[in-house]
């Protein structure tokens, strides 16, 4: 791969052009990618989920953790009764089951494996370690592929371990799918002395949650975009698939991020707002916050916030309403008995918050929203009868 298309990979213009064109198929080809998949265990059979059919490589070690779980998606407590059946209905649609069944989890040592940032793919034999992805499909992006599988390697010495997944960047997905793998790699005779491979473009929430969960910075090995090879890196494997989250991972979360926090009885009631975002906003939010406004609500909005004052924020709440996206995400902070009502588009039904919910003791609703190009409308009478429901009034 030459310096330009390389070049061009990493620019936004050079994004647009590789992924949304047929230059990128022509130099990649998804057919490639889909052949460069490997794994490193079997826990996907035991499970059941579906995957790629992929060749299996032997790992150096395998640390079997924690066994599998099932549990079942319950369908929202409150809200209306045609937006509950729509919202659960999209959801064992997107699913296909009542009941899920998560991998075991496991940590596997692979010998001269390639990391790469700023994407957090892992490699091995020239393929995707399929453990280390969350959803492969994203792989499929000449403008991430291309970096990734070409240029200039740096060696990594001896021992180093990764919470790895493509999605590092996203608070949400951080929270949920990132940082519980420390459970598992804990779990391991891991020498105290090995580093955790991190991409130098940590964030403030990142470097906060990562002291919370006593991963101090000493520990913290911080790499500039490119691509390095291991020489035995300790890889914590993924346990569901996309767009499902381990119930362990939301009670972990739970019990070892609140540990600071304030945990007084919680009397707030919080209207989450995404007026910072570029899509899905509530184009009548105001009139919707005038109306939660006389029952005691106040708005936020969260970027106004450190990752404390957001987790805090949360934790002292008793209702939270928001629509759907990251700007939730710090639900998982709330304590048993408090009750999240989440504003949903057909479009973007997605059971995350519904089952962190479901395992830390909360209720759980939704409301249905209308499309208006990018943005959304919301019904103001059905989110306040929706709150009548679970006594706020």
């Amino acid at each position: 791969m030459s310096d330009f298309w390389r070049s061009a990979a990493r620019s936004k213009v050079g994004r647009a052009v590789l992924d949304l064109t047929p230059v990128g198929d022509a130099l990649v080809g998804k057919a490639e990618i889909y052949a460069r998949m490997t794994r490193g265990s079997d826990a996907m059979h035991v499970s059941g989920l579906d995957s790629h059919d992929c060749e299996v490589f032997k790992p150096f070690e395998r640390f079997s953790i924690f066994p599998s779980e099932e549990f079942e998606r319950l369908p929202p407590q409150f809200g209306p009764d045609e937006d509950r059946e729509v919202y659960h209905q999209g959801l064992l649609e997107r699913h296909l089951r009542h009941r899920a069944i998560s991998r075991p989890a496991e940590v596997l040592v692979i010998e001269d494996a390639i990391v790469e940032f700023p994407s957090g793919a892992v490699m091995k034999n020239g393929k995707f370690v399929e453990e280390a992805t969350l959803s492969i499909r994203q792989l499929l992006k000449p403008s991430l592929f291309l970096p990734m599988t070409r240029g200039q390697v740096t060696e990594v010495k001896g021992d180093a371990a990764m919470l790895p997944i493509q999605f590092w960047r996203s608070y949400g997905h951080w929270h949920t799918d990132v940082l519980p793998r420390w459970e598992a790699l804990e779990a391991t005779p891991l020498p105290p002395q090995v580093s955790l491979l991190f991409s130098d473009r940590l964030s403030e929430f990142h470097r906060a949650t990562l002291n919370a969960a006593n991963i101090p910075p000493e520990r913290q090995r911080l790499l500039k975009d490119g691509r390095y090879r291991v020489e035995r890196l300790w890889l914590p494997t993924r346990t569901m698939e996309f767009s499902n989250v381990h119930p362990r991972n939301y009670r972990w979360i739970r019990d070892q991020l609140t540990k600071s926090l304030d945990s007084s009885p919680p009397k707030r009631r919080i209207y989450v707002s995404r007026g910072d975002a570029k899509v899905r906003r509530i184009l009548n939010e105001d009139d919707l916050f005038l109306a939660l406004k006389r029952l005691g609500f106040e708005r936020i909005v969260n970027t106004d916030y450190d990752w404390r004052g957001q987790a805090q924020n949360f934790r002292d709440a008793e209702v939270i309403v928001g629509p759907h996206g990251t700007n939730i995400a710090n639900s998982v902070f709330c304590q048993p008995g408090a009750a999240l009502l989440e504003i949903f588009g057909e479009s973007v039904i997605d059971g995350t918050w519904s089952m962190a919910s479901q395992v830390l003791g909360m209720k759980y609703g939704v409301v249905k929203d209308d499309l208006a190009g990018e943005h959304s409308v919301v019904e103001v009478p059905k989110v306040l009868r929706a709150l009548q429901e679970i006594g706020v009034a």
